[in-house]
């Protein structure tokens, strides 16, 4: 889903601009072998050439519904992306919709804050969601949303438009996680994104699953590679004496 630069370093607290997240969500949707066949045969936008890099991707995510311009043609694709915007784009991926959940219009960021922190997608974050998102902090809230649930709607309502030109959906159900027999990532009977998106990535969190301590861990593995073995956070520590 990531990648380095040409020098070999990360750059974790480099920022993440617009154009690098719509590619991260898109390996993370097709997977990057498909994910670099896309392309756009026609300029998606303004400030977006047809043979820019980043253009298959921002096409596929407008498209998709994940990410949009201006309203003016235009897309910015180097500008930066905050921690809200970027939750926005997961969420959309998880089967939030946009819409719905009214991701857009004044209380937009508090929508998906709202969302994002229900589906754990801010865990580990060390930053709020309101600032410029680095690579390393996008490297974590896309890690939390390959172990969130997939939600559909049963109905999503009709769309009406206010007066300021906000579209609204009226009487559409609530978002439901997708019940499914997968257990790739969590045997909790649902859907994962991980499970729906890619299936040869595999968290063992019982069983045979320890470190060299011994205590109990989490096993990632990827096509039967394994990625690592992390301690699991204790409910309770103490100290007893013992001899």
């Amino acid at each position: 889903v990531f990648e380095g630069t040409d020098n070999g370093d990360f750059q974790p607290n480099g920022d993440l601009t617009r154009e690098q997240a719509a590619k991260i969500i898109t390996y993370m949707l097709m997977g990057q072998e498909a994910a670099d066949k896309l392309t756009a045969t026609t300029a998606p936008f303004k400030d977006v050439a047809a043979n820019r890099w980043s253009a298959g991707s921002i096409a596929y995510c407008v498209t998709m519904g994940i990410v949009a311009g201006d309203g003016n043609g235009r897309f910015y694709p180097t500008q930066t992306v905050t921690g809200y915007q970027f939750a926005k784009m997961l969420l959309v991926a998880l089967g939030y919709d946009a819409t719905v959940e009214q991701y857009t219009g004044t209380n937009w960021a508090i929508n998906v804050a709202s969302d994002a922190a229900a589906a754990d997608l801010t865990v580990g974050l060390d930053a709020s969601l309101s600032n410029t998102m680095t690579r390393e902090q996008a490297c974590q809230m896309a890690f939390n949303a390959m172990k969130a649930n997939m939600v559909n709607y049963s109905s999503k309502g009709t769309n009406i438009t206010t007066s300021d030109g906000t579209t609204i959906a009226m009487g559409a159900s609530d978002a439901e996680p997708i019940v499914s027999s997968r257990a790739t990532i969590a045997d909790d009977g649902y859907l994962q994104f991980a499970e729906q998106y890619l299936s040869d990535l595999v968290l063992t969190s019982s069983g045979v699953g320890t470190d060299d301590f011994g205590r109990p861990a989490n096993v990632w593995t990827y096509n039967d590679d394994e990625v690592g073995t992390y301690a699991k956070t204790a409910d309770f520590t103490y100290t007893a004496d013992t001899s």
